[in-house]
């Protein structure tokens, strides 16, 4: 999932980059090529402007097409 992000931002200029919850855990990144990340690091869903809502660990991506790709990614710790 990671790679076509990559692609699309790799020549991109970090246009802006914003915290869209009072945690700071729900985090916006808006690139120049006019992809837009949106990730939420905490453990618990978050509603965000315009009623959306992003899941524990969860993103969203607008890719510069316009389509949306939507996921989550695990967190975990290991001990020696």
């Amino acid at each position: 999932m990671v790679s076509p992000i990559h692609k699309e931002t790799f020549y991109s200029e970090l246009k802006s980059h914003e915290y869209l919850s009072a945690d700071y855990k729900v985090q916006r990144s808006r690139f120049s090529s006019g992809t837009e990340v949106i990730a939420n690091l905490g453990p618990v869903a978050q509603t965000i402007e315009g009623g959306a809502s992003i899941p524990g660990y969860g993103y969203s991506i607008k890719m510069k097409d316009g389509s949306i790709k939507t996921g989550h990614f695990k967190v975990s710790l290991h001990m020696d």
